[in-house]
């Protein structure tokens, strides 16, 4: 029985480990999303979304497009390119009403390229943990006999009322 607390909390240890390591990337890349937000580059040939400020209603699309850049005014100030029954039509934007528009391959190679969930040095502690009671591990899931656990309840009906904040 001991041997089966021990080796869920040593799981849970290293569970632990990978969960704190898995927010702290998520952290810094966040971090380093929003340092570039600002200062967010295209290049011409690229597609984007238009975003449309102060049109976002409940029945309204929030985006346009997707259109082609067309040219480079400034850092701040693009042209976008699209074609509406035959004729080529242009419009100056903003960066910041500009989104990328992300093609399903650069979805496909940008997962290619994501770290695995486990480092090699954790899968293998990971395993060696498990490998010690593998006697506790079935293959087949199921119910546990090792432990058990009741809730006391009396007879008396349960009180209803309005939820409120108890403090200690």
């Amino acid at each position: 029985m001991s041997d089966y607390l021990a080796l869920h909390q040593e799981i849970l240890n290293i569970l632990r480990d990978v969960v704190k390591e898995n927010v702290h990337q998520v952290k810094v890349r966040e971090r380093a999303k929003e340092e570039t937000k600002s200062l967010r580059q295209f290049r011409v040939d690229k597609s984007v979304w238009l975003e449309q400020p102060g049109l976002n209603t409940k029945l309204s699309e929030a985006r346009l497009g997707p259109f082609t850049l067309t040219n480079h005014h400034s850092n701040v100030i693009y042209e976008i390119g699209w074609d509406q029954e035959g004729k080529k039509k242009e419009r100056i934007v903003h960066v910041n009403n500009l989104k990328p528009h992300i093609y399903d391959e650069e979805i496909e190679e940008e997962k290619s390229h994501s770290s695995p969930v486990l480092t090699a040095e954790q899968q293998q502690s990971l395993d060696a943990v498990l490998g010690k009671c593998s006697s506790c591990f079935s293959t087949h899931p199921g119910n546990t006999t090792l432990v058990s656990h009741r809730i006391h309840t009396t007879c008396n009906k349960p009180i209803v009322c309005a939820a409120f904040e108890f403090r200690e």
